[in-house]
């Protein structure tokens, strides 16, 4: 007799979100972030924890209730991080802190209203790099003449402008090293510390079409090498000769694939290294316990190899890829979705999640791969989770389609089922643990889920359906749900949801 049991609502706020591996540069320590729901605050509490990567257990680090995006300083004796400690409740912006890995009380260096965004040290360790939103937000009445003008979690936009700012580490004093009627999308300082690359959006009217600059941290000297692409992240090669970008042509529109692009640092013809994989580099698959904390998974350029993640079909696996030589290479593969991923000097730490099982920190040195954090065990050996079932069929035009059927543990007599269908449309369900999904199976319903024409994870063409939205891929979702139908006769036709 089993002593699990059925998953519950309640259980949603036991999960532990794990997010944002990285490793110390002495390669002995693992920071990362733990998260956890916090249901009287209807919030979120994050803190930052370490582990030593021998066979030490992980510790807290930080506990100071939003404690994230932990940056180790390059002589590897401090975390930089983001907070909201020293931020009264209701009150707008966030801080940034370096705290002393040997122990000590975190100094505070900005604190911002408008918030600090994605900071990274200086390889010199001087200074850190950040971006944050300019401009003042009207009391009452708006007279709005730009667009877009509102986005979600965010609220009025239209007045602000996101740039490209610097704080040096010892005094606070904070330079901002951009200007203009722009926004500063994603950066990258050199590794010598004397150069920062950044991709900025000059038209409002086209904000996905984006310049590639270079600007010189010593002169402030800026030049454009590049335009046109769309731009969501950019690293350097280890000699800083060469720049490689997580970008698209937009030659599909928003349907394009994400891909590894590089570019000459002089500038020239961007070249990319993922078109032969027809098959985007972007995290696009449904997971509903992913930390609101995690960092976007973005190519690392280690050594002769550019790592990147690689959405196929219902998977999200980790490649790497030497641009000499233009032959990817499987790194961490299999029915799984890597969410976020680290590397340094070889090693890779990475978090993990399976159709069964949400985000852990692994670490992948040489041929092993070592799990690091086990947070949810306790949790999920008191459940009974039930796993996918994957199937595929030809649709009417020919077409090859993919989807799972999630079914109760326990049967008896016909199953209801709910067809669930996805957003985007160039989004993915896949093999990433959904909460929702296994709550319908522990009520007794079947779950049937697809990535129908415009989903990721498949060819350019079948990502692509202007001009079809509404109806092939309504005709993919009906002929999945009479497919899954007729191939499981357990499913009761006649109590069917969506």
């Amino acid at each position: 007799m089993s002593l699990r049991r059925r998953l519950q609502l309640d259980d949603l706020d036991r999960f532990v979100l794990i997010s944002d591996p990285r490793i110390s540069p002495d390669l002995e320590r693992l920071a990362f972030v733990e998260t956890r729901i916090d249901r009287e605050r209807d919030d979120y509490s994050s803190s930052i924890w370490v582990v030593r990567l021998g066979d030490a257990e992980p510790v807290q680090f930080l506990s100071g209730g939003r404690d994230h995006h932990p940056r180790w300083s390059p002589d590897g004796k401090s975390l930089l991080f983001l907070s909201r400690r020293g931020v009264k409740e209701g009150e707008r912006g966030n801080s940034l802190f370096i705290a002393p890995i040997g122990g000590g009380e975190p100094r505070l260096v900005l604190k911002m209203r408008e918030g600090i965004e994605q900071p990274e040290w200086n390889p010199n360790g001087r200074e850190i790099l950040f971006l944050s939103s300019i401009g003042e937000s009207p009391e009452d009445v708006r007279i709005v003449d730009r667009i877009p003008l509102w986005f979600d979690a965010a609220g009025f936009i239209h007045h602000k402008r996101r740039h490209l700012h610097s704080v040096d580490v010892a005094s606070g004093t904070l330079n901002r090293l951009t200007d203009g009627d722009i926004n500063v999308n994603c950066f990258s300082p050199s590794n010598d510390g004397c150069m920062v690359a950044y991709a900025s959006s000059p038209s409002d009217l086209d904000p996905r079409r984006m310049d590639l600059n270079i600007q010189d941290l010593r002169t402030g000297e800026c030049r454009r090498i590049l335009t046109g692409l769309y731009i969501e992240a950019i690293c350097w090669s280890p000699d800083d000769r060469q720049i490689a970008l997580l970008a698209s042509n937009l030659e599909r529109g928003y349907a394009t694939h994400l891909g590894v692009w590089v570019i000459p640092r002089e500038g020239g013809e961007p070249e990319s290294l993922t078109k032969g994989l027809d098959r985007g580099c972007s995290r696009r698959a449904y997971y509903d316990l992913r930390s609101p904390l995690a960092s976007i998974p973005s190519p690392i350029w280690d050594g002769d190899h550019i790592y990147f993640p690689l959405s196929e079909g219902g998977r999200f696996n980790l490649y790497r890829i030497n641009p000499a030589e233009r032959r990817p290479e499987a790194v961490v593969c299999g029915d799984l979705s890597i969410e976020e991923f680290h590397v340094r000097r070889g090693i890779i730490a990475y978090t993990m999640v399976t159709a069964t099982e949400p985000a852990e920190v692994w670490v992948k040195n040489g041929s092993g791969n070592r799990r690091i954090t086990r947070f949810n065990d306790r949790l999920l050996s008191m459940l009974e989770l039930s796993t996918p079932e994957r199937f595929e069929f030809q649709a009417s035009d020919g077409e090859v389609v993919e989807g799972w059927i999630l079914k109760p543990r326990v049967g008896g007599g016909r199953i209801p089922a709910i067809m669930d269908i996805h957003g985007g449309p160039k989004s993915k369900f896949g093999y990433s643990f959904m909460f929702e999904h296994q709550l319908y199976a522990a009520e007794g319903y079947a779950v049937i889920y697809v990535n129908s024409r415009g989903s990721d994870g498949y060819s350019s063409e079948f990502a692509d359906i202007r001009g079809a939205y509404g109806t092939r891929d309504y005709q993919d979702l009906m002929e999945a749900l009479d497919y899954a139908l007729s191939s499981h006769g357990e499913l009761d036709p006649d109590r069917l949801g969506v």
